[in-house]
């Protein structure tokens, strides 16, 4: 069975799953990276079946240590040589308890930090709400 996300059935299971684990499905290396997951898929021709397996493949190909990120604003999870990285954990930052930075942080702000699978840098993302 050939799929992809161009077919309105596979794209809505696709979109479903992604906002489920928090995991951007728009953006163009995500769109890639999800087309080429499909290519794995060797079930039958089933939305419910592609379902159970894309639920298994995307937690398994977007890995969190513990918790899957709160993003404040949309998801970006970050990739490292077309793989996505690791979410190791967030930290949120609010004016109302951190008065001492009320000149850097003016809304509440979110610090998502991500390490490669394999080697490499670790990535923060910052999001503002």
């Amino acid at each position: 069975m050939q799929l992809n996300t161009d077919d309105p059935n596979v794209f809505r299971v696709v979109r479903r799953i992604c906002v489920f684990y928090k995991v951007d499905y728009s953006g163009t290396l995500e769109r890639k990276f999800l087309s080429t997951l499909l290519l794995g898929y060797k079930g039958e021709d089933n939305m419910d079946n592609l379902e159970q397996w894309l639920k298994q493949e995307i937690q398994t190909k977007f890995p969190a240590l513990n918790e899957r990120p709160s993003w404040l604003q949309s998801p970006e999870w970050p990739f490292t040589n077309d793989v996505p990285m690791v979410f190791i954990g967030q930290i949120d930052v609010h004016p109302s308890n951190t008065p001492d930075f009320s000149g850097y942080f003016h809304d509440s702000t979110s610090f998502y930090v991500f390490m490669p699978q394999g080697q490499g840098s670790c990535v923060v993302v910052m999001q503002q709400m």
